[in-house]
Formats: structure tokens, C-alpha cells, sequence
């Protein structure tokens, strides 16, 4: 799909909450173009390099609860904690991740 027909489609999907894959070769502009797509959308935009991340940097880290019977888990701090805020989190660099981060 042309980057017009994305554009198109993403103010349709972002409401779904479902995830949307980009695929390009490096330096072609998908970074540009999602932060583009955020700013004409007005939501923040969550830039994080996925090749730089380890599997516990998106789950967090596991945390006995208050009657130590089960686990919580402690979200990281880049990530927003207000459940009612929008945004897009966008995982650049993710075919070149660890698999376990992938």
C-alpha cells in the first residue's frame, strides 16, 4: 500500500486499537511519516527503538501484590500510565529486535 492509502486507512484502524506493521527498507521514511501521522492526528507520539529494548522492558518487572499471593507487574516509566491518555507507541527498528522482545 501506498503511503496516501495509509494515511487514508490509519484515522479508521487507530480507534480499533489494533496494531499496525509498517515494513520498508531502512531510510525511506517510516519514522517521518508516523510522527507525521501523529501530529496531523494530534495524539503524542511514543518513538522507542526496539533493538535497544530487553523482554522486560515492555512487560515489566514482576512485583509480589499487597497479600504476596500474586504477581503485579511494574510498568516501565517511558510507558504512559494514564489509561485514559492516546497515543501511538510506535516500535521502530522491530525486525532487528530480539526475538524475545519481538
Amino acid at each position: 500500500m501506498r503511503p496516501s492509502g495509509i494515511l487514508a486507512t490509519i484515522p479508521t484502524i487507530l480507534p480499533t486499537r489494533r496494531s499496525i506493521f509498517l515494513w520498508g527498507q531502512p531510510g525511506i521514511g517510516k519514522s517521518t511519516f508516523v510522527a507525521d501521522v501523529a501530529r496531523s492526528m494530534g495524539l503524542q507520539l511514543l518513538d522507542v527503538r526496539a533493538v535497544l529494548l530487553d523482554p522486560v522492558d515492555l512487560r515489566g518487572l514482576p512485583a509480589a501484590d499487597s497479600g504476596r499471593q500474586y504477581v503485579d507487574w511494574l510498568l516501565p516509566k517511558f510507558l504512559p500510565h494514564d489509561p485514559g491518555s492516546a497515543g501511538i507507541l510506535f516500535l521502530d527498528e522491530l525486525p532487528q529486535a530480539p526475538p524475545m522482545v519481538q
